[in-house]
Protein backbone atom coordinates (compact mmCIF):
# COMPACT_ATOMS: atom_id res chain seq x y z
CA UNK A 1 0.00 0.00 0.00
CA UNK A 2 2.88 2.32 0.83
CA UNK A 3 4.67 1.41 -2.14
CA UNK A 4 1.07 2.50 -4.51
CA UNK A 5 1.47 5.49 -2.41
CA UNK A 6 5.04 6.59 -2.89
CA UNK A 7 4.47 5.86 -6.68
CA UNK A 8 1.87 8.00 -7.14
CA UNK A 9 3.33 11.04 -5.50
CA UNK A 10 6.54 10.51 -8.14
CA UNK A 11 4.18 10.08 -11.38
CA UNK A 12 2.50 13.20 -9.77
CA UNK A 13 5.70 14.94 -9.44
CA UNK A 14 7.14 13.75 -12.95
CA UNK A 15 3.70 15.65 -14.06
CA UNK A 16 4.22 19.17 -12.28
CA UNK A 17 7.88 18.70 -13.54
CA UNK A 18 6.88 17.90 -17.36
CA UNK A 19 4.38 21.28 -17.00
CA UNK A 20 7.34 23.63 -15.60
CA UNK A 21 9.36 22.65 -18.15
CA UNK A 22 6.52 22.91 -20.87
CA UNK A 23 6.05 26.48 -19.54
CA UNK A 24 9.78 27.59 -19.39
CA UNK A 25 9.89 25.68 -23.07
CA UNK A 26 7.19 28.32 -24.01
CA UNK A 27 8.67 31.22 -22.69
CA UNK A 28 11.92 30.90 -24.36
CA UNK A 29 9.83 30.18 -27.26
CA UNK A 30 8.23 33.62 -27.11
CA UNK A 31 11.41 35.19 -26.64
CA UNK A 32 13.35 33.76 -29.89
CA UNK A 33 10.29 34.61 -31.85
CA UNK A 34 10.17 38.05 -30.52
CA UNK A 35 13.52 38.14 -31.49
CA UNK A 36 13.06 37.13 -35.11
CA UNK A 37 10.47 40.18 -35.19
CA UNK A 38 12.67 42.74 -34.28
CA UNK A 39 12.55 46.20 -36.77
CA UNK A 40 13.69 46.65 -39.42
CA UNK A 41 13.29 49.82 -40.10
CA UNK A 42 14.94 52.89 -38.03
CA UNK A 43 15.09 56.95 -37.69
CA UNK A 44 18.40 58.27 -37.65
CA UNK A 45 19.07 61.76 -35.95
CA UNK A 46 21.09 63.85 -36.75
CA UNK A 47 23.56 66.04 -35.44
CA UNK A 48 23.59 69.47 -37.50
CA UNK A 49 23.11 71.24 -41.00
CA UNK A 50 25.28 71.88 -43.49
CA UNK A 51 24.66 75.60 -42.46
CA UNK A 52 27.25 77.28 -45.10
CA UNK A 53 25.44 75.75 -48.09
CA UNK A 54 22.52 77.42 -47.33
CA UNK A 55 20.93 81.09 -45.95
CA UNK A 56 17.94 82.30 -44.53
CA UNK A 57 18.40 85.40 -46.69
CA UNK A 58 18.30 83.40 -50.05
CA UNK A 59 15.43 81.27 -49.27
CA UNK A 60 14.07 80.24 -53.39
CA UNK A 61 17.78 78.29 -53.09
CA UNK A 62 15.23 75.52 -51.12
CA UNK A 63 11.69 76.70 -51.23
CA UNK A 64 9.52 77.34 -53.77
CA UNK A 65 8.01 80.98 -54.72
CA UNK A 66 4.93 79.46 -53.69
CA UNK A 67 6.21 78.64 -50.41
CA UNK A 68 8.04 81.99 -49.96
CA UNK A 69 4.89 84.05 -50.61
CA UNK A 70 2.79 82.22 -48.54
CA UNK A 71 5.60 82.78 -45.72
CA UNK A 72 5.48 86.68 -46.22
CA UNK A 73 1.69 86.74 -46.80
CA UNK A 74 1.63 85.16 -42.90
CA UNK A 75 4.46 86.93 -41.30
CA UNK A 76 6.25 83.22 -40.92
CA UNK A 77 10.22 83.88 -41.06
CA UNK A 78 12.39 81.60 -42.56
CA UNK A 79 15.12 79.53 -40.55
CA UNK A 80 17.67 76.98 -40.62
CA UNK A 81 15.02 74.63 -39.95
CA UNK A 82 14.27 75.08 -43.83
CA UNK A 83 17.56 74.12 -45.09
CA UNK A 84 17.31 70.91 -46.56
CA UNK A 85 18.95 67.58 -44.71
CA UNK A 86 22.40 67.44 -45.13
CA UNK A 87 23.13 65.56 -48.55
CA UNK A 88 26.59 64.17 -47.58
CA UNK A 89 25.32 62.61 -44.37
CA UNK A 90 22.73 60.30 -46.52
CA UNK A 91 25.39 59.58 -48.73
CA UNK A 92 27.64 58.62 -46.26
CA UNK A 93 24.85 56.31 -44.84
CA UNK A 94 24.04 54.63 -47.57
CA UNK A 95 27.89 53.65 -48.13
CA UNK A 96 28.38 52.89 -44.63
CA UNK A 97 25.12 50.00 -44.71
CA UNK A 98 22.69 48.50 -47.03
CA UNK A 99 20.33 50.36 -46.43
CA UNK A 100 16.65 51.79 -48.19
CA UNK A 101 16.15 55.47 -47.15
CA UNK A 102 12.36 55.85 -47.05
CA UNK A 103 11.88 59.63 -45.98
CA UNK A 104 13.80 62.83 -44.79
CA UNK A 105 12.37 65.59 -42.59
CA UNK A 106 14.56 68.70 -43.23
CA UNK A 107 12.41 70.51 -40.28
CA UNK A 108 13.08 67.11 -37.74
CA UNK A 109 16.66 67.16 -39.45
CA UNK A 110 17.09 63.34 -40.09
CA UNK A 111 15.93 59.73 -42.33
CA UNK A 112 14.12 56.91 -41.97
CA UNK A 113 15.74 53.86 -42.97
CA UNK A 114 15.01 50.25 -43.95
CA UNK A 115 17.92 48.11 -43.33
CA UNK A 116 19.02 44.37 -42.17
CA UNK A 117 22.60 44.71 -41.79
CA UNK A 118 23.00 44.79 -37.67
CA UNK A 119 26.38 45.23 -38.47
CA UNK A 120 26.67 48.22 -40.52
CA UNK A 121 23.50 49.51 -38.68
CA UNK A 122 26.10 50.24 -35.57
CA UNK A 123 28.42 51.34 -37.75
CA UNK A 124 25.77 54.06 -38.58
CA UNK A 125 24.92 55.44 -35.08
CA UNK A 126 29.20 55.22 -34.46
CA UNK A 127 29.51 57.90 -37.26
CA UNK A 128 29.66 61.33 -35.41
CA UNK A 129 27.01 63.03 -37.47
CA UNK A 130 24.22 60.64 -36.29
CA UNK A 131 22.39 61.74 -32.94
CA UNK A 132 22.75 58.03 -31.91
CA UNK A 133 20.72 59.33 -28.43
CA UNK A 134 17.71 59.91 -30.37
CA UNK A 135 18.02 57.79 -33.22
CA UNK A 136 15.98 54.67 -32.53
CA UNK A 137 13.93 51.70 -33.84
CA UNK A 138 10.65 52.11 -35.44
CA UNK A 139 8.33 49.17 -35.24
CA UNK A 140 5.57 48.75 -38.15
CA UNK A 141 3.01 46.00 -37.78
CA UNK A 142 2.56 43.58 -40.78
CA UNK A 143 -0.86 43.29 -40.68
CA UNK A 144 -3.88 45.80 -41.43
CA UNK A 145 -5.77 46.19 -38.28
CA UNK A 146 -9.37 46.66 -39.37
CA UNK A 147 -10.73 50.07 -39.31
CA UNK A 148 -12.81 50.47 -36.44
CA UNK A 149 -13.58 54.02 -35.70
CA UNK A 150 -16.92 55.46 -35.86
CA UNK A 151 -17.40 57.91 -38.64
CA UNK A 152 -20.64 60.29 -37.91
CA UNK A 153 -22.21 61.99 -40.41
CA UNK A 154 -20.93 59.06 -43.04
CA UNK A 155 -22.79 59.77 -46.50
CA UNK A 156 -24.50 56.73 -47.20
CA UNK A 157 -25.49 55.15 -51.08
CA UNK A 158 -27.99 57.55 -52.83
CA UNK A 159 -29.29 59.65 -49.73
CA UNK A 160 -30.61 63.00 -50.33
CA UNK A 161 -30.94 65.85 -48.05
CA UNK A 162 -32.95 69.05 -49.45
CA UNK A 163 -31.86 71.76 -47.74
CA UNK A 164 -30.46 74.75 -50.25
CA UNK A 165 -27.72 77.26 -48.51
CA UNK A 166 -28.54 81.09 -49.08
CA UNK A 167 -27.46 80.62 -53.03
CA UNK A 168 -29.23 77.76 -53.76
CA UNK A 169 -26.40 74.65 -52.55
CA UNK A 170 -27.64 71.80 -51.28
CA UNK A 171 -24.85 70.76 -48.50
CA UNK A 172 -26.66 67.52 -47.82
CA UNK A 173 -25.39 65.56 -44.50
CA UNK A 174 -23.29 68.41 -44.14
CA UNK A 175 -25.77 71.75 -44.02
CA UNK A 176 -25.43 71.51 -39.67
CA UNK A 177 -22.00 71.46 -39.62
CA UNK A 178 -21.88 74.29 -42.43
CA UNK A 179 -24.73 76.63 -40.92
CA UNK A 180 -23.05 76.38 -37.60
CA UNK A 181 -19.48 77.89 -38.98
CA UNK A 182 -21.19 79.98 -41.86
CA UNK A 183 -19.61 78.24 -44.18
CA UNK A 184 -22.36 78.74 -46.34
CA UNK A 185 -21.86 82.85 -46.07
CA UNK A 186 -18.40 82.43 -46.89
CA UNK A 187 -19.13 80.26 -49.65
CA UNK A 188 -21.37 82.70 -51.12
CA UNK A 189 -18.56 85.48 -51.01
CA UNK A 190 -17.25 83.26 -53.82
CA UNK A 191 -14.72 81.82 -51.31
CA UNK A 192 -14.63 77.46 -51.99
CA UNK A 193 -10.95 76.95 -52.22
CA UNK A 194 -10.64 78.01 -55.63
CA UNK A 195 -6.73 79.00 -56.37
CA UNK A 196 -5.29 77.36 -52.94
CA UNK A 197 -3.60 74.03 -52.01
CA UNK A 198 -4.28 71.87 -49.57
CA UNK A 199 -2.34 68.86 -48.12
CA UNK A 200 -3.91 66.34 -46.49
CA UNK A 201 -1.63 64.09 -44.39
CA UNK A 202 -3.66 61.04 -43.00
CA UNK A 203 -3.14 57.70 -41.98
CA UNK A 204 -4.59 56.66 -45.71
CA UNK A 205 -6.90 57.46 -48.07
CA UNK A 206 -8.74 53.55 -48.75
CA UNK A 207 -11.73 54.19 -51.20
CA UNK A 208 -11.08 58.01 -51.78
CA UNK A 209 -10.86 56.93 -55.77
CA UNK A 210 -14.33 55.56 -55.35
CA UNK A 211 -15.94 57.85 -53.45
CA UNK A 212 -19.17 58.96 -55.60
CA UNK A 213 -18.72 62.52 -53.64
CA UNK A 214 -15.17 62.92 -54.55
CA UNK A 215 -16.06 62.16 -58.53
CA UNK A 216 -16.01 65.82 -59.44
CA UNK A 217 -12.57 66.15 -57.53
CA UNK A 218 -11.23 63.35 -59.58
CA UNK A 219 -12.92 64.72 -62.80
CA UNK A 220 -12.03 68.03 -62.37
CA UNK A 221 -8.53 66.84 -61.91
CA UNK A 222 -7.85 68.83 -58.63
CA UNK A 223 -5.71 66.22 -57.03
CA UNK A 224 -1.91 67.65 -57.10
CA UNK A 225 -0.65 63.96 -56.73
CA UNK A 226 0.03 61.84 -53.75
CA UNK A 227 2.84 59.95 -51.40
CA UNK A 228 2.94 57.47 -48.72
CA UNK A 229 5.68 58.49 -46.04
CA UNK A 230 5.53 55.19 -44.72
CA UNK A 231 5.98 52.64 -47.74
CA UNK A 232 7.63 55.34 -50.43
CA UNK A 233 5.36 55.02 -52.85
CA UNK A 234 2.09 56.77 -54.26
CA UNK A 235 -0.70 56.37 -52.17
CA UNK A 236 -2.35 53.09 -52.96
CA UNK A 237 -6.62 53.91 -52.40
CA UNK A 238 -7.47 49.75 -51.64
CA UNK A 239 -5.26 49.39 -48.87
CA UNK A 240 -4.51 50.99 -45.57
CA UNK A 241 -6.75 53.02 -43.32
CA UNK A 242 -9.89 55.14 -44.52
CA UNK A 243 -9.67 57.89 -42.57
CA UNK A 244 -8.33 60.49 -44.89
CA UNK A 245 -10.89 59.74 -47.21
CA UNK A 246 -13.41 60.89 -44.41
CA UNK A 247 -11.15 63.89 -43.57
CA UNK A 248 -10.78 64.53 -47.48
CA UNK A 249 -14.71 64.29 -47.70
CA UNK A 250 -14.91 66.83 -45.45
CA UNK A 251 -13.06 69.37 -47.33
CA UNK A 252 -13.15 68.29 -51.03
CA UNK A 253 -17.17 66.48 -51.51
CA UNK A 254 -18.83 68.38 -54.05
CA UNK A 255 -22.38 66.74 -55.05
CA UNK A 256 -25.33 68.53 -54.44
CA UNK A 257 -27.73 66.77 -52.09
CA UNK A 258 -25.50 64.62 -50.36
CA UNK A 259 -22.90 66.74 -48.99
CA UNK A 260 -20.81 69.89 -50.30
CA UNK A 261 -17.23 70.32 -48.36
CA UNK A 262 -16.03 73.27 -47.36
CA UNK A 263 -13.69 74.17 -49.95
CA UNK A 264 -14.54 71.88 -53.08
CA UNK A 265 -12.59 74.10 -55.70
CA UNK A 266 -9.59 73.80 -53.90
CA UNK A 267 -6.57 71.22 -55.08
CA UNK A 268 -4.84 68.55 -52.86
CA UNK A 269 -1.53 66.65 -52.49
CA UNK A 270 -2.99 63.27 -50.59
CA UNK A 271 0.10 62.22 -48.43
CA UNK A 272 0.18 59.28 -46.25
CA UNK A 273 2.03 60.18 -42.65
CA UNK A 274 0.96 57.65 -40.38
CA UNK A 275 0.99 53.82 -40.18
CA UNK A 276 -2.16 53.08 -38.25
CA UNK A 277 -1.85 50.20 -36.38
CA UNK A 278 1.12 51.68 -34.29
Amino acid sequence: MENRIEQNFMILELKLLKSKLLIIVALIGGQLLQAQVAPEKYWIQFTDKDTAAYSVSTPLAYLSQRAVDRRIAQGISVTPQDFPVNQQYIDSIKQTANVTVLIQSKWINGIAIHTTDTLGLAQIMALNFVDSANSKSVWVENEEVSDKMAIYGVVKENEQINVLGAEGLNYGLATNQTKMLSIDYIHDLGFTGNGMVIAVLDAGFKGADTTDVLQSMWANNQVLGTWDFVLGQPVDYANHSSHGKYVLNCMAANQSGRYIGTAPDAEYWLLRTEDAPT
